[in-house]
């Protein structure tokens, strides 16, 4: 495990764990349409917990569906 770079401070930077299909975004992605009402959400999924959100759970499942034949 890499150790946590600390800033000037000396206080350890957080860590950010950025959703993978944040360089690529679907259409409904919350950071394709950044407003005041989904800053909250931009920083709690896209660059935070993106395991809970709605919108990767729905097109990750997807992903990971077998394609029918």
């Amino acid at each position: 495990m890499r150790p946590r770079k600390e800033c000037e401070s000396g206080v350890a930077a957080p860590r950010l764990h950025v959703c993978i299909y944040l360089q690529h975004p679907f259409d409904d992605c919350y950071c394709m349409n950044i407003t005041g009402a989904t800053i909250p959400r931009l920083l709690d999924y896209c660059v935070g917990d993106f395991g809970s959100c709605p919108i990767f759970r729905k097109r990750h499942r997807h992903e990971k569906e077998p394609a029918a034949e």
